[in-house]
């Protein structure tokens, strides 16, 4: 605000500042605001300004709470001093005055040319200059606003609310010199301001922005053993002081310098002079050196952190059942312990869910690992990743530079296991091949968590948890298939659902098949398509729905399988038991019972058979249907034959020399089965009776069984499936 001079002449402006000791200007001459208490009365003014302030806040904010009982008097006589000194009496007759009186207190106007509005207006433009990505223009912005500042804040004022302003105008100076560093950075101007922020750390050694600032200066500049003997002091200083380790951008900001380190990238700076290459010279940039010269090596930026890692695919919709297993994951891989890596391996058949249960614990844990989540697809059943190219990926979504992919395998897993030594990051390895894939892809620290899917059992690898998952219930097929096709349902089908779930066996992949056939055909009652997968019929087929497609996920699996092994799990999924033993399966193959039992154990790693308990082996309905159409397809009739006359046969009679045709079968279904096929047995004893496979005498044995009633009673071949 001005004053107004008694003969109309131009006004003589009124100028404050708080940012030093406060002072006025009147005219441009100094003005003097008389003793502490009095520039103290004019500072809660001024800080309130264009606000009225009444008596009782004036007095609260220059003598605290127990002023004396005259304070009111004083602030009277000092709001009168300071009139008589800011304005000339003639002013003050023509309205011009400067410090208002109103209701209850006083008031200095908005227009007063305060510098702690300049700063304000001044940090607004440099922000906006630098959102809009005029950066030299914010940097020259920050410099001229930070010029206003002459000193300590309220230097010479008295009073609690003095000591309070003085603290946030202090933290408002420093936050405006931390951005403009942050723009010179951005500038590449690092050579600029490493003795500034050497500086700046040292009178404020616990601040880690400041910190991380100095780094990148001195990494940008080729200081980089600076760097990290930078980073360590920083370490130690936040350790003694307050007792915790560097936070996340500094943690990451001095492992990427460790890793340019590590992999001898060239130090930052600008290229080599192009003088007598016949390139036109352009000029000369902000550091000294040739303008557009690119440095080799460019730090992240504070400005700009990257985003830690989120890679995890969205979770299952949906998602039905588990509830037992989902704990079981959730508690192993959400511990600290650290004795040792919390790694959790999710095993089962193909289709029954492994994924979705993984995803949907990676979800629920991301609260517990808040420097990021890593996902890879392994591939386990097709063409294996590479560990390599997957560490190669992980180690782009951690900051590390480029080069890091030019490295070899090991030292790229050094780095990785670098990157990771400090943060907590959670990687899900989704459907492992081996061991020795997912090893290779395992972190170091226990600070982190890794979710491991897998089609097998890898027994070689140390997980702190195992989860085996078999089929679903039938409430919960129900549910599930409940959830799918609810928008397509109409009243009176639960029945029908019921026998789809049934018709599925409990695989997830089929129930989500079944649901999306019936959401995607709302005009097909549930009824129908239960008809369509009655059990008499093969309905695989059925089971697909796009990319959700039972016997196509089945196959990836099989094809990983030795010649011998496919060759078991078609030949003994002919006859109709579940449930087989190696004894079975010699008879049924005319192989060694060692030889076929380990067939028998590498298809229940690779869980194309389950194993209920140790010597027997058992499939689940839809991987024997799917065996059997393999069988057809891949096998000679013949071989097929000869498979079911040695089951038979096997059932038939005893081993040993007295054995004799007919013992008693105490297994229901392999007695229904050879009721049933009776008739069919003899037509193919007939038809190859004298097969080579067979061996001599099996036709005539059979025949003789055959010819009576099967006989049920003690001395049998047991429940062998």
């Amino acid at each position: 605000m001005s004053s107004v001079t008694e003969a109309g002449r131009s006004p003589e402006p009124t100028r404050f500042s708080l940012l030093g000791p406060v002072r006025a200007w009147r005219g441009g001459a100094p003005v003097d605001l008389g003793p502490p208490q009095r520039r103290a009365v004019l500072a809660v003014l001024l800080l309130r300004l264009d606000r009225p302030v009444t008596v009782k806040e004036v007095i609260a904010a220059v003598w605290g709470a127990t002023p004396p009982s005259t304070a009111a008097g004083s602030v009277q006589t000092h709001v009168s001093l300071l009139r008589s000194t800011l304005e000339p009496t003639r002013s003050r007759r023509t309205g011009g005055s400067v410090l208002q009186s109103v209701a209850g207190g006083y008031r200095i106007g908005g227009d007063a040319d305060l510098d702690l509005v300049a700063v304000r207006k001044g940090l607004a433009r440099a922000r906006a200059m630098r959102a809009a990505g005029d950066l030299a223009g914010a940097a020259t912005q920050y410099r001229c606003t930070l010029d206003l500042w002459y000193g300590e804040p309220l230097a010479d004022v008295p009073g609690p609310a003095a000591d309070a302003e003085r603290r946030r105008l202090g933290e408002t100076r420093l936050e405006a010199v931390e951005e403009r560093l942050e723009v010179e950075l951005r500038l590449r101007r690092f050579h600029g301001v490493v003795s500034e922020l050497a500086a700046l750390t040292a009178a404020h050694p616990v601040r880690e922005r400041l910190r991380v600032l100095q780094l990148q200066a001195l990494h940008g500049s080729g200081r980089r053993a600076e760097a990290l003997a930078a980073y360590a002091e920083a370490r130690r200083v936040l350790a003694r002081e307050l007792g915790v380790e560097p936070g996340g951008q500094l943690r990451r900001l001095y492992q990427f310098v460790l890793a340019d380190e590590r992999m001898g990238v060239p130090p930052v700076g600008p290229r080599p002079s192009l003088a007598g290459t016949g390139s036109p010279r352009v000029g000369t940039g902000p550091e000294g050196g040739q303008a557009g010269a690119v440095p080799a090596r460019v730090p992240p930026v504070a400005g700009d952190p990257a985003p830690p890692p989120a890679q995890l695919p969205a979770p299952p919709r949906r998602f039905t059942g588990r509830r037992a297993e989902l704990h079981r994951v959730l508690a192993a891989t959400g511990q600290r312990d650290p004795s040792g890596l919390p790694l959790v391996l999710v095993t089962g058949m193909a289709g029954v869910g492994k994924t979705a249960l993984a995803l949907r614990a990676a979800h629920e844990l991301r609260d517990q690992y808040p420097d990021g989540q890593l996902f890879a697809r392994l591939h386990g059943c097709e063409s294996a990743a590479d560990p390599a190219a997957v560490l190669a990926g992980f180690l782009r979504a951690l900051g590390a530079p480029p080069s890091a992919a030019t490295v070899g395998p090991a030292e790229r897993s050094a780095l990785y296991r670098t990157l990771l030594a400090d943060r907590r990051v959670l990687i899900v390895l989704d459907d492992a091949h081996s061991a020795e894939q997912v090893a290779a892809l395992l972190p170091g620290s226990p600070r982190c968590g890794v979710l491991v899917t897998a089609r097998r059992r890898l027994a070689e690898l140390e997980a702190e948890c195992r989860v085996e998952l078999t089929a679903l219930t039938p409430d919960d097929s129900l549910a599930l298939l409940c959830a799918l096709a609810g928008p397509t349902l109409t009243i009176g089908e639960t029945a029908a659902l019921r026998r789809l779930g049934d018709a599925c066996h409990g695989l997830p992949l089929a129930l989500r098949a079944i649901g999306a056939r019936l959401v995607s055909n709302p005009q097909w009652s549930a009824a129908a398509l239960a008809t369509r997968l009655s059990p008499d019929r093969p309905h695989l087929v059925e089971l697909r729905a796009g990319a959700l497609d039972v016997a196509a996920s089945l196959d990836r699996g099989y094809r990983q399988l030795d010649p011998y092994a496919a060759r078991v799990l078609r030949l003994l999924a002919l006859p109709g038991p579940r449930v087989v033993t190696p004894q079975v399966a010699a008879a049924v193959l005319g192989d060694s019972a060692g030889e076929v039992e380990a067939a028998l154990d590498r298809l229940a790693d690779r869980y194309l058979l389950e194993s209920p308990e140790p010597g027997r082996f058992a499939y689940h309905r839809l991987v024997q249907l799917f065996a059997r159409q393999l069988a057809a397809a891949e096998d000679s009739v013949a071989d097929r034959d000869v498979a079911l006359l040695r089951f038979a046969h096997h059932h038939l009679r005893p081993d040993g020399p007295e054995a004799k045709p007919g013992p008693g079968i105490t297994d229901r279904d392999t007695r229904d089965w050879l009721d049933r096929r009776r008739a069919a047995l003899v037509g193919l004893v007939r038809r190859y009776g004298r097969h080579p496979g067979l061996g001599p005498g099996l036709g005539a044995d059979l025949l003789s069984a055959l010819a009576r009633p099967l006989a049920v009673g003690a001395g049998g071949c047991g429940d062998t499936g």
